[in-house]
């Protein structure tokens, strides 16, 4: 409440500042920080300029110096980081122009911690108006700097966005973006500047028109998988310049469980005015995963290890990782975070000032361990006793949820002053309770909450006699006493939760809406005071088109009263202009009134699967456009006995809802599935009382059966597969009186242009490639749907007028015919484009016409697939990071690409370097003369060998050969005959005789060492040598993480080459590369045959060959031809890629590699030319 003084002082900051320096305050830790923040508070508001009220006696220079040296002499008095945030925060309150002085030193010291640094650039939120050219001039070197920490630099450019930059300091941060070696800092930086590009924020339009202009000329795309990111949800009514917009801001750091900051706020405009900040939460924290590893130790309960066997196998593996670090010198790598320094803080804030902060350090969490953990176990009573003891609460708030003033010069020589304010009154009383039961636990809260409001529209003149206007008002007034009961109990293997809500008896709900147009007049009197006389104004014409209204409605057996005058039609003139009064009363006689949820959840049980029967699943639609439909279906009928004759599972979830007045709603959902999912019955079940005219039951029953296909895991199998749908057949029966009835059969296949593209796949491809391919290939682009119909009139008139929408929805691609088919029977196809997957084909069947819409424009859509580990293989893809090394080329897990010679001794690809490692993963060639190589796995349990053969993978685990029957148990995966899964403790590696590639979440440690890098989100740092130091020489670093051991020769020839070795993440270098080729080419014949990247385009996408193509120069044509199959990579024609991948195609050879394969086609080339 002193936060929001309409009369701040200096006298009641000193008095604040002195309440949080008392000896009180020291005992008492939410007292001073209160009257920290509030203090901080206060001084903007008497020495700050704020956005609608100017200052009648500004502050001098001196009170400004005063409270900042307090402030800051605070900030130094104090050890801990909590201490000094607040400090800080304070300061940031208020608002202070000389501040920022002190802020930029803060932010300019590298000595200062993290958080001290990141919180001095929030600090300088309430500056952004008074000084936005200082705050980027300071911000803006802090960001381009690479020096700093990523969260820093992100918090920077966050605060430098809400300056409103203009495009030459826009220009820099894009710039910065497009050579930015941190994938985070890029991304983050290309969300906040499109976020503002697509703002429709009407304070955002001229920044929004610059970050439009700025983002044309980036070629920066963002991946997928980066989580700091920066969204707006904007929601504006332009006419009125009104409206509210709510931000979400994430960053993170590589390798980091928890995000660095988190932050969420709502913004209002009204009538042009900006409430910036008005709302927002925020979670800040630093090394703070380090406290949570450690509680989660001390509750830990380790008992003595009896497995004899499993100890000294880890013991053997551990043993192994440390002659690895012996051997090739590796130091481990230091944490650099230090768990003395973890902290968290929670805050809220307010009207851009910060009113809660909640610290959260190591010490807060020994104490809470101490007292609920006992041996190491949580203490249930101790933990519970805290909820047990009953506690009654109130909370009472005044605020103004809006308030502005505009005075406006007249030509009469009187101002005219146009005001709005919402002032607001928030009250809840209530009481809490717990208490256990046998098997559970029940929370009981009486509360009492009500809210009164008025929202004051005011129009006046002045004059030195007298002040005279109208005005609006608009009143609101809830009042409502409820009782909530919640429980959760075990009954007989099933879990049921209950919610009760309780209107109690004999007491009175009230919401009451009053508006009220009025006409004043105040004239001073001779005492000071200002004697006012008020009238209501009253319209004649249209009070008579209001009426008086007393009537009661039953709602869910609530009896209701309506009492008061309304208009009959409304309009906003009439509303602001007519005089109304309304109140809906509630009170409950004789009983009180409860609406009661119950869900149930049963256990899992066995169960037999033959009640599934898929009868007359396929339809004439469903038939393929060869003769293998009858095979297709023995196959899928072949697989389905198969599956009912093993164990299934089925389920049960009821959900119940009551209210008085016999008024309920009971459904009940039923699922029987095999443990693999493949096949499943879902049934549901839904009753509710009648409402409206309905004069019996509403009941729906419904039958789902699904049916997926088997999981291929090569190329081969996708192919050779006769039956690779899904299968859906669905049964409803619905309605009162009269029921709907439907049966629709569908299945999710693939079309005719995918099926081709599976064909055409080149059957070369093996092991990781050709996972990789496959997952896409067997994405399932088309459905089939037939349904059988038996409809109400109402129901059918609905299910038109939506058919006529979606005509309406691409009008101008609709075509449309008359035909005569079956009645009552609808088929539909929806075919989605496979490449951009943006782009809809659909035809409707109905009994009297045709509907075809072509190229609907869609947002991009995941296709399904039905590829083994498909979902895995996405979540690595969106979640983690991955590393991919063959004989000659390494690509890291931060994305850069160099090429460096394997031979014929171990190459350290990826270790935990660590000082207690877990992992470590190597690679060679199987001998000088071949392609193959062979991997080593070293994990803590067992050392993994693993290579390939003629036949399959000879596998070894701790020197003894293991066959495929028992990978299962060593923690091995097979997939398909040409790869090979090893799971890490985090993460795990794949193998295919030719490629490895090294899989971990984006959260691993950073602590990594080997040819993949330190997967710490920098790409500048990447070559860092056994030693731990930074090089620039790809040959050292190569060697450095080298096995020498006596069965293999060192190739010093094959290492020595420096043409073995390149850095395509080294721009530089790249461009001599390219140099030097062209000018040896200009020395060649003309006759050479001159290679380029072919390109196709499409009516929707553009295609481009990942190898180049061969062609005869000019003045030369093809003398020789020869086949090749290439592979090629399509990306949608409006895309930025694709535009500037035309370009280019022109003048050189494009670099692919890192491209997705979307189609192999066979090509013609030339092998010799002859000039005509």
């Amino acid at each position: 409440s002193v936060q929001e003084t309409l009369y701040p002082s200096e006298y009641i900051a000193d008095l604040l500042i002195k309440l949080a320096q008392s000896p009180l305050s020291e005992k008492y830790e939410p007292l001073r920080q209160s009257a920290w923040l509030a203090a901080g508070t206060v001084v903007r508001g008497f020495a700050s300029k704020t956005q609608d009220l100017f200052l009648a006696h500004p502050a001098t220079r001196q009170q400004k110096e005063k409270f900042v040296r307090i402030f800051m002499q605070h900030f130094r008095n104090v050890e801990s980081t909590y201490e000094k945030i607040l400090a800080i925060k304070a300061l940031g309150n208020a608002g202070l122009d000389l501040s920022v002085y002190e802020l930029v030193q803060l932010i300019q010291d590298p000595r200062q911690p993290l958080a001290i640094r990141t919180e001095a650039v929030d600090a300088l939120r309430l500056l952004k108006d008074v000084m936005p050219r200082k705050i980027q001039k300071v911000l803006l070197p802090v960001y381009m700097n690479r020096q700093n920490q990523p969260e820093l630099r992100m918090a920077a450019l966050y605060r430098i966005m809400h300056t409103l930059p203009e495009e030459p300091v826009l220009a820099h941060i894009v710039a910065q973006m497009e050579k930015e070696s941190n994938q985070h800092v890029a991304a983050f930086t290309y969300q906040v500047i499109r976020q503002f590009a697509k703002s429709t924020n009407p304070c955002y339009q001229q920044l929004s028109v610059r970050c439009s202009k700025v983002l044309l000329f980036t070629r920066y795309q963002p991946q997928e998988q980066i989580l700091s990111t920066y969204s707006q949800l904007p929601l504006f009514h332009s006419e009125m310049l009104s409206g509210v917009q709510i931000d979400f801001a994430a960053i993170f750091e590589k390798n980091a469980y928890l995000p660095k900051q988190l932050q969420a706020s709502l913004e209002s405009v009204f009538g042009g005015n900006w409430n910036k900040y008005f709302a927002q939460v925020g979670f800040s924290q630093q090394n703070f995963e380090q406290v949570i590893v450690k509680a989660l130790q001390k509750l830990s309960f380790y008992g003595k290890q009896s497995d004899s066997i499993r100890a000294r196998r880890v013991n053997t593996g551990v043993k192994m990782l440390q002659e690895i670090v012996k051997k090739m010198n590796i130091r481990p790598r230091a944490q650099t975070s230090n768990i003395h320094n973890a902290h968290a803080i929670f805050y809220l804030r307010y009207k851009e000032m910060d009113n809660i902060v909640l610290p959260l350090d190591m010490e807060t969490l020994d104490s809470l361990i101490e007292k609920y953990v006992k041996n190491g176990e949580i203490d249930i009573k101790s933990f519970l006793s805290f909820f047990i003891n009953d506690s009654d609460f109130e909370l009472h708030r005044a605020l103004f949820v809006y308030e502005a003033v505009r005075r406006i010069p007249t030509t009469i020589g009187v101002p005219l002053t146009i005001s709005g304010k919402i002032p607001t009154i928030l009250s809840i009383t209530g009481k809490m309770s717990f208490e256990l039961q046998k098997l559970g636990a029940r929370a009981i809260l009486d509360i009492i909450p009500s809210v009164a409001s008025t929202h004051v529209t005011e129009m006046r003149f002045w004059s030195p006699m007298f002040e005279q206007g109208v005005k609006s008002l608009q009143s609101a007034r809830f009042y409502t006493p409820l009782k909530l009961e919640m429980t959760a109990e075990l009954k007989k293997n099933t879990l049921e939760i209950s919610h009760k809500l309780v209107v109690p008896e004999n007491k009175k709900t009230i919401v009451s809406v009053h508006t009220r147009p009025v006409t004043f007049i105040r004239v001073p009197s001779e005492n000071g005071e200002n004697e006012t006389d008020e009238k209501t104004i009253f319209h004649p014409q249209l009070q008579m088109t209001s009426e008086e209204v007393d009537r009661q409605y039953d709602v869910l057996g609530l009896k209701i009263n309506v009492l008061g005058n309304i208009l009959s039609q409304w309009t906003l003139p009439k509303v602001f202009m007519t005089q109304q009064d309304f109140e809906y009363t509630h009170v409950s006689k004789n009983r009180p009134a409860e609406f009661v949820a119950r869900l149930n959840i049963g256990n899992l049980e066995k169960t037999d699967l033959s009640e599934i029967k898929f009868n007359k699943i396929f339809e004439k639609e469903f038939d393929l456009e060869n003769t293998e439909s009858e095979n297709r279906r023995e196959f899928f009928h072949k697989m389905i006995r198969q599956i009912q004759s093993e164990q299934g599972w089925k389920n049960f979830v009821s959900f119940k809802l009551e209210a008085p007045q016999q008024f309920y709603m009971n459904t009940e959902l039923r699922t029987v599935c095999d443990q693999s999912v493949r096949i499943c019955k879902i049934e549901l079940d839904w009753r509710r009382a009648p409402v409206f005219e309905e004069n019996k039951e509403w009941t729906l029953r419904s039958e789902l059966l699904a049916a997926r296909p088997q999981m291929p895991t090569s190329l081969r199998q996708l192919r050779e597969q006769p039956h690779r749908e899904v299968q859906l057949s669905l049964n409803a029966k619905w309605g009162s009186s009269r029921k709907n009835e439907v049966v629709i059969n569908a299945q999710l296949g693939q079309s005719v242009e995918q099926k081709k593209n599976v064909r055409n796949i080149e059957r070369e491809f093996n092991g990781i490639p050709e996972y990789e391919l496959l997952i896409k290939a067997a994405r399932l682009n088309q459905i089939d749907l037939v349904s059988k119909y038996d409809f109400t009139p109402e129901t059918e008139y609905n299910f038109a007028r939506l058919f006529d929408l979606v005509k309406a929805y691409n009008f101008w691609t609709v075509s449309e015919k008359l035909v005569e088919n079956e009645e009552r029977r609808v088929s539909l196809q929806l075919i989605v484009e496979p490449m951009s997957r943006q782009y809809v084909n659909m035809t409707l069947q109905t009994p009297q016409q045709q509907v075809e819409l072509k190229n609907m424009r869609i947002p991009r859509v995941a296709l399904p697939t039905i590829a083994y580990r498909a979902i895995d293989n996405k979540i690595w893809k969106k979640t983690g990071a991955s590393c991919n090394v063959d004989q000659s080329e390494v690509s890291t897990f931060d994305n850069v690409i160099f090429r460096a010679p394997l031979t014929n001794c171990y190459s350290l690809v990826a270790k935990d370097c660590s000082e207690e490692p877990t992992f470590a993963v190597l690679a060679k060639k199987m001998n000088k003369n071949s392609e193959e190589l062979m991997v080593k796995v070293n994990r803590q349990s067992d050392v993994v060998i693993i290579e390939k053969t003629e036949e399959n993978f000879l596998v070894k685990i701790d020197g003894k050969k293991i066959s495929r029957t028992q990978f299962e148990n060593y923690d091995l995966e097979m997939i398909g005959d040409n790869l090979i899964v090893i799971r890490l403790p985090q993460g795990e590696v794949s193998f295919d005789g030719y490629n490895v590639k090294t899989n971990l979440p984006l959260v691993a440690s950073s602590q990594l060492c080997g040819l993949c890098g330190n997967n710490d989100g920098e790409r500048d740092n990447e070559f860092m040598t056994a030693e731990n130091y930074e090089t620039e020489d790809l040959e050292e670093f190569h060697r450095s993480y080298l096995l020498k051991e006596e069965e293999c020769e060192v190739e010093n020839d094959r290492l020595s080459e420096k043409k073995n070795y390149r850095n395509k993440w080294n721009r530089a270098e790249t461009k001599e590369e390219k140099d030097y080729e062209q000018d040896e080419s200009e020395e060649t014949t003309e006759k050479q045959l001159v290679k380029k990247t072919l390109v196709k385009e499409f009516s929707h996408r553009v295609c481009f060959s990942l190898e180049p193509v061969t062609e005869c120069p000019r003045g030369f044509e093809a003398e020789k031809n020869s086949t090749k199959k290439l592979r090629f990579t399509c990306m949608p024609r409006h895309s930025k890629n694709a535009r500037r991948f035309l370009k280019e195609a022109r003048d050189e050879i494009l670099d692919l590699v890192d491209f997705p394969v979307s189609y192999v086609e066979a090509i013609q080339m030339p092998t010799a030319c002859v000039a005509y």
